[in-house]
């Protein structure tokens, strides 16, 4: 009995320090890195998911285990942190995060619809630039071939050798080459060209097929079946986070009648939810947590469940619903409000 009071007591003290670590970062004070090094990391991964925006990257990268942090922070949670925090701060938080997290999180916000945004695309390789040669090399490489040979095929033209002519004769006109092989030059001038050859050299230094793949597909492949593959596999990514297809998602503000929706909770409850080994460590994402003095309104509703792996569940049921609104709605989702 003895012991239970203890432990009891203890989670009270827990709590109480936790909250009152919440509320001076809404007063405008930074949480210093002896007071994280003192949290475990549920209690930081708690401190994360209620802090302010505009608090969450520096709380992450002052922690003693950033990357533990952000691999248990779902794609949607990292693109607010990130969109909220854009410059240096954003980079380290990048750098320190899977590649494939980061293309589900470029998925949300380099398309409008079913095309490919290129400018908010150049934004985000430049960012990730701003980590180091490394984090944007292992990003290059975790995005799918069609959505890069459109958007080089967008900002350069390429043109090829013979094999029997000079590589002098290629050198006028403003064309640069990496293999004196495949020669580009940017279509735009206002674009930043050491940018372009950069990201080129990564790919022919690390993989010169892919190098291949890219310059003989900025040549010869039309825009509209890339871009076509390149969303379907964006859409098969998003469907993983309960963002399905416009039409399909619309399904969600028909009427159905009571009876109906009792059998699909029935048999269909927690088909919604399964995920990948990656996603199973993730939380489910806590924007729609409304902040308020002492917990949120639908954190005040699951402290009643008692059992965790139930309130999982339940947030993630929920979280995979509000998407489905969102997407039935047409919402662009590069809007953060």
């Amino acid at each position: 009995m003895d012991n239970e009071i203890q432990k009891s007591s203890n989670q009270l003290l827990n709590m109480e320090r936790l909250f009152k670590l919440l509320d001076d970062s809404r007063g405008g004070e930074r949480i210093n890195e002896a007071d994280l090094a003192a949290l475990s990391i549920v209690e930081r991964l708690w401190l994360v998911q209620r802090l302010p925006l505009r608090e969450k990257a520096n709380l992450i990268i002052s922690s003693p285990d950033p990357m533990l942090l952000l691999k248990r922070l779902s794609p949607q949670e990292v693109y607010l942190i990130v969109r909220e925090s854009w410059g240096e701060d954003a980079a380290m938080i990048l750098e320190m995060t899977t590649p494939d997290k980061i293309v589900r999180t470029m998925d949300i916000d380099i398309w409008r619809k079913d095309r490919v945004n290129y400018d908010r695309f150049m934004e985000w390789l430049e960012l990730i630039a701003l980590g180091g040669d490394r984090a944007l090399t292992k990003t290059l490489f975790r995005l799918d071939p069609p959505l890069m040979v459109l958007f080089f095929k967008g900002i350069i033209e390429v043109i090829s050798r013979n094999f029997d002519q000079d590589p002098l004769e290629m050198s006028d006109g403003g064309y640069y080459s990496i293999d004196t092989m495949y020669y580009f030059r940017p279509i735009n001038s206002n674009l930043d060209f050491e940018m372009i050859i950069k990201l080129l050299s990564s790919f022919f230094e690390v993989e010169p097929e892919f190098y291949k793949i890219i310059m003989e597909g900025i040549i010869g492949q039309l825009p509209s079946p890339m871009e076509e593959e390149a969303y379907q596999l964006r859409s098969s990514r998003m469907a993983m986070s309960g963002f399905p297809e416009f039409y399909e998602a619309r399904e969600i503000l028909l009427y159905k009648d009571s009876e109906t929706i009792k059998r699909e909770m029935t048999d269909e409850i927690g088909k919604v939810i399964l995920q990948d080994e990656n996603q199973k460590r993730e939380l489910p994402p806590s924007y729609w947590l409304i902040p308020r003095e002492g917990g949120g309104l639908i954190e005040d509703l699951l402290s009643e469940i008692g059992n965790s792996n139930e309130e999982g569940t339940v947030l993630w049921e929920l979280s995979y619903l509000v998407h489905k609104l969102v997407a039935a709605q047409g919402s662009d989702l590069a809007d953060t409000q």
